[in-house]
């Protein structure tokens, strides 16, 4: 995560949100709490189906792509989802794999 709270920072500035408001979404994010009532529901689904996604210890089931369509996403925006998710995933375990070290300036 640290890697990408920079960019998630900038663009939350974009939007006007408060350095609280920011600071809450980055802690909800790290520790998996997406049931937050400052994260909108579309997102909250978005973040459960991307956690499960990338961790696989249960499957994806039609249930999951139907809560997607309930809050709005339709197929393409779907398959957007789950390409991005996957691509991502996909590099971070190879330079996971490859022992690839972050950058100084974003290791904590």
């Amino acid at each position: 995560m640290a890697h990408h709270e920079a960019a998630l920072r900038s663009e939350l500035k974009k939007i006007n949100y408060s350095d609280k408001k920011i600071k809450l979404i980055l802690d909800a994010l790290q520790n998996g709490k997406f049931e937050q009532n400052f994260i909108s529901k579309q997102d909250q689904v978005l973040l459960r189906y991307s956690a499960k996604l990338n961790n696989l210890q249960s499957p994806i089931e039609n249930s999951d792509i139907l809560e997607l369509r309930a809050v709005g996403f339709d197929d393409r925006a779907i398959h957007d989802i789950v390409t991005i998710i996957s691509y991502f995933n996909f590099v971070n375990r190879m330079a996971a794999g490859l022992g690839v070290e972050l950058e100084r300036r974003f290791a904590k």
